[in-house]
């Protein structure tokens, strides 16, 4: 994954020279790319590392980051930062984009062979890569897994599971049901102005949309949304004593606010669930939700639904290695159960060492916000100091002397 964690593992190994390729499914920085219109909580100094700044500078004498204090937008950082650094001839020439992953194995092994035995060591990884319909293998001795999850969202059923008739709804009217960061007051402006919407999610997802959805009230008559979410907590979003993340601050304020004292165009449905979903395109309002409410079953007509319900890690891609996952979040074991047992708040995380990244499969590494499974409670300085420990325990495994792509490599040499 060439997201901003991929990209500062690729970068480190690059100011050392050693051998890797990144691969992409999309292009550079895709998932930052798809929702560009929302600012960062994090100013740009938590944003990049020190070894990418230098292999920048090196490369581009003329590049001028932007200020350590500067809250940039998706769009911004990518722009300003990650195509830039992708773009210096130590990494350009290794970046393979519009190339999946399908699947990764060991050579020689399934899952079940070698368990605890250092021959899985000893054994190339096996990458299943497709691109334009064909298809190849590629080898490497180490993997680092940063795809993110933005590409599979929760879904709007009680449970998380598919709520009745969701699955067809979501295919047949992709454009009606939005599991993804939506430019509401922006680029699609025209889909919610003068509409209803159902907002469904607790979330800082669903806080960014109804900070869109209440500047658009403001200015396009007829503007209504249904805020639907399942806690009864109070209040909603934590609040932290003089927040260093300013726009986290401003933003749960606000949703704090309409939580309260919801305002006219904004009816609340809190401790409800969606138990069905349908879309009628000639109805006057597309969208028939069935819920449970507080009050009793009820059906909502709507003309959008924003499911801001969250998102999971998809472990096809490395379901034939020995990872041992947390039962409650998808994550890697080790570092769900120091996350799962410390603050909600996003800049007081557990140091996520090397005793907490590394998986039972060695040489295998979940970084980013992948490997915080459906926790959301992931900056990108968190993933930033995880390439820091990985990559310099394989300096120190390795030596720096990788070799990439030999089906005879017989130890974890790779950083790939």
């Amino acid at each position: 994954g060439a997201g901003p964690i991929g990209l500062e593992a690729a970068a480190w190994a690059a100011a050392q020279g050693w051998d890797f390729t990144l691969f992409e499914a999309g292009e550079i920085a895709e998932h930052l790319r798809r929702w560009g219109h929302v600012r960062l909580f994090s100013p740009f100094g938590l944003n990049h590392s020190s070894w990418s700044l230098e292999l920048l500078e090196r490369h581009h004498p003329g590049y001028r980051p932007p200020a350590a204090d500067a809250l940039l937008d998706a769009a911004e950082h990518r722009r300003r930062y990650l195509l830039p650094l992708a773009a210096v001839p130590p990494m350009a020439s290794r970046i393979q984009c519009r190339t999946r992953v399908v699947e990764v194995g060991k050579e020689g092994l399934s899952k079940r062979d070698a368990i605890g035995s250092r021959e899985r060591l000893q054994r190339p990884f096996r990458l299943l890569l497709e691109r334009d319909g064909r298809e190849w293998m590629h080898r490497a001795g180490a993997v680092i897994d940063a795809s993110g999850v933005y590409s599979m969202p929760q879904l709007l059923g009680d449970g998380n599971i598919p709520a009745v008739g969701e699955r067809r709804a979501s295919r047949e009217a992709s454009d009606r049901i939005r599991y993804h960061l939506v430019d509401v007051a922006g680029s699609e402006r025209t889909a919610f102005a003068g509409r209803t919407t159902l907002v469904v999610g607790a979330g800082h997802s669903a806080a960014t949309h109804l900070e869109a959805l209440s500047k658009l009230a403001a200015g396009a008559a007829g503007t209504r949304v249904v805020w639907l979410y399942r806690t009864l907590r109070q209040p909603l979003y934590p609040l932290y004593e003089n927040d260093p993340l300013p726009y986290r601050d401003q933003l749960s304020r606000l949703a704090n606010g309409l939580a309260e004292q919801p305002p006219d165009w904004l009816r609340l449905l809190p401790g409800a669930r969606i138990e069905e979903v349908e879309v009628e395109p000639d109805q006057a309002r597309p969208v028939r939700v069935r819920v449970f409410t507080r009050s009793g079953d009820e059906e909502l007509g709507v003309d959008q639904v924003l499911a801001s319900v969250g998102f999971r890690p998809d472990n096809r891609l490395y379901r034939q290695l020995q990872v041992h996952e947390c039962y409650a979040t998808g994550g890697p074991i080790k570092l769900a159960a120091a996350l799962l047992g410390g603050s909600s708040d996003c800049l007081a995380q557990p140091a996520a060492g090397l005793e907490l990244l590394a998986n039972p499969e060695p040489g295998f590494f979940v970084l980013g916000n992948k490997s915080y499974g459906t926790n959301s409670a992931f900056l990108i300085a968190n993933g930033i100091d995880q390439v820091r420990e990985v990559m310099q325990w394989l300096d120190r495994s390795t030596g720096g002397r990788p070799a990439v792509d030999d089906p005879k490599v017989s130890t974890a040499e790779t950083a790939s």
